[in-house]
């Protein structure tokens, strides 16, 4: 009977360059680094300021209106009046840092209207990673950490108002000081682990509840 030929399989290393396949692999490993490199940036640059509302980049500020990019709330300066400089937003964050329980906070813009008492902020604090911040457990939350209520005071939750992405849980508080009647609306929103809230202050006569109008 003929040999059966025996079957060999060819050994695949044998004809592959060591110095070729280095290069491969090299090759290979940068581009991988590349393009997490890449990825890294989309996120920072063009994610983090639809995310965090503290970032510098989420707020954009002209002469005559400012924007909040992660809130996508926009307020609208009205006739006659200004925007608070950089010092007295500073002044601020750093009492909201002083009071809140969150790890970080700030006031992101301030409004006024000169030779009136009538003024809008918009203020974040964080810190509130895992809790649910919406309806009665976002009230919770503004009624135990964020808000102190003037001596007197009489306040009152309103309907809940959308603006930009978010609901805002809307609180009114009257109160008396300096010999004069107040008025303070504030919405109080979440997003992530932050809150939001926008107050709009004024004597009583001059309605600062209607300040709501120049947000969209």
């Amino acid at each position: 009977m003929r040999k059966r030929e025996s079957l060999t399989m060819e050994d695949p290393t044998r004809n592959v360059d060591g110095v070729q396949l280095r290069r491969e692999l090299l090759r290979a490993a940068v581009w991988a680094a590349l393009a997490l490199a890449a990825l890294v940036g989309i996120y920072y640059v063009l994610l983090v300021p639809f995310m965090d509302p503290l970032d510098p980049r989420a707020s954009i500020q002209t002469e005559t209106s400012y924007k909040n990019r992660a809130l996508d709330v926009c307020y609208t300066l009205p006739e006659d009046w200004e925007f608070m400089g950089e010092e007295q937003l500073e002044a601020v964050t750093q009492q909201i840092l002083g009071v809140a329980n969150g790890a970080k906070g700030g006031q992101m813009m301030m409004a006024y209207k000169p030779g009136s008492a009538l003024n809008v902020q918009l203020q974040c604090t964080g810190g509130y990673r895992n809790q649910k911040l919406d309806g009665e457990s976002l009230r919770t939350v503004i009624d135990r950490k964020l808000y102190m209520l003037p001596e007197g005071a009489q306040s009152e939750w309103l309907e809940p108002v959308r603006l930009g992405k978010l609901t805002y849980e809307q609180f009114r508080v009257r109160y008396s000081a300096m010999g004069l009647d107040w008025e303070q609306y504030a919405l109080v929103g979440g997003h992530g682990d932050y809150v939001a809230i926008i107050v709009l202050t004024g004597q009583t006569f001059e309605h600062p509840g209607e300040l709501l109008s120049d947000f969209s």
